[in-house]
């Protein structure tokens, strides 16, 4: 499939809005990249802080679930506000993509006419996942303080209305989940790779099929964020 080469200088307005488009396709790299950073360093904060508390608790086979829950607290109270923290970080860089294939799709339709439609059901699976985490985070420790204490031991009422919240959380993992692979493979993955294909950017769709293998998932804002200043430039030339 052939895209449309970026506009000429004779025509500035196109122009300008790809420029303007190029730009949020950085911010949304350097977004990227603000939240890998701060999730690394919130995770080592929250294992620092926490693992020590857990092991001064001395837990055994022998300990009741609710000094075992007593002793995770701690970590899971870090984690719900880590995780959604991160999330919004991820969400907002989205949002930025969205708003920038959608200003693409006025200069290029047929090519980012779907991405950008479908970026939006990323954005809409990730609050959706987020909402779930919150309260599947925070039940955990009940959950566990209510556990039977034997195998034959049979479960309690205050078990069963702990738990309640652990599947509400999976019904909205399930639906978040698919929302955002959908928005992943046919919005921000193929967005990014039409993006590369316009500007002849080779490094953007690196950026795109990386977003997606573990590990080198790393490299792929950066990526985007080299690819898309590279093409900035170019239009701004004129080229």
């Amino acid at each position: 499939m052939s895209f449309p080469q970026p506009t000429s200088t004779a025509n500035p307005q196109p122009r300008i809005k790809e420029s303007s488009a190029l730009q949020k396709v950085m911010w949304f790299g350097i977004l990227q990249l603000v939240s890998l950073a701060s999730g690394w360093v919130s995770w080592f904060y929250v294992a620092s802080a926490a693992i020590p508390r857990i092991i001064a608790q001395n837990l055994t086979s022998a300990s009741t679930p609710s000094e075992v829950s007593a002793a995770l607290a701690p970590l899971f109270s870090a984690m719900t506000l880590v995780v959604p923290l991160i999330a919004a970080i991820n969400i907002v860089s989205l949002v930025v993509l969205t708003i920038g294939f959608r200003e693409l799709r006025e200069v290029d339709r047929p090519a980012f006419s779907l991405p950008s439609t479908l970026m939006i059901l990323m954005v809409v699976g990730g609050i959706i996942t987020v909402v779930g985490v919150v309260p599947f985070l925070s039940g955990i420790s009940n959950i566990i303080a209510q556990a039977p204490t034997s195998t034959s031991a049979a479960p309690s009422a205050a078990f069963f209305s702990a738990i309640a919240p652990f599947f509400f959380a999976l019904t909205l993992f399930a639906i978040g989940g698919l929302l955002a692979f959908i928005g992943l493979i046919a919005g921000l993955i193929l967005g990014l790779w039409r993006v590369g294909s316009r500007y002849d950017q080779t490094i953007i769709k690196l950026g795109a099929i990386f977003a997606i293998i573990p590990v080198l998932d790393i490299a792929a804002p950066v990526l985007v964020i080299v690819g898309a200043q590279q093409a900035r430039r170019k239009v701004s030339s004129g080229g």
